[in-house]
């Protein structure tokens, strides 16, 4: 899993991009036991979010887990728009 930095203001967060190589992993990343799988032409996952309604994640959304352990989705160009990876 990487790490990345909020451009503006700073703070750290976790972020995994949805592919179908990853789907476990986002699975672990956020402590799904038993994840429903949206079933079409490509990979899609319901993960539940901060509010309490989940939220469909498309393939290479990002999933990314706050510093205070709340999830959320990003779609890819609003991530890469606002996070920079940091090592």
């Amino acid at each position: 899993m990487k790490k990345f930095r909020v451009k503006v203001p700073k703070g750290i967060v976790q972020a995994i991009q949805l592919k179908r190589e990853t789907r476990n992993e986002i699975c672990k990343f956020m402590g799904c036991t038993h994840p429903k799988e949206v079933v079409g032409a490509s990979i899609g996952l319901l993960i539940p979010t901060c509010e309490g309604f989940p939220q469909v994640i498309n393939e290479n959304d990002w999933v990314v887990r706050d510093d205070k352990g709340k999830f959320f989705r990003c779609n890819p160009e609003t991530f890469e728009a606002i996070y920079e990876e940091v090592n």
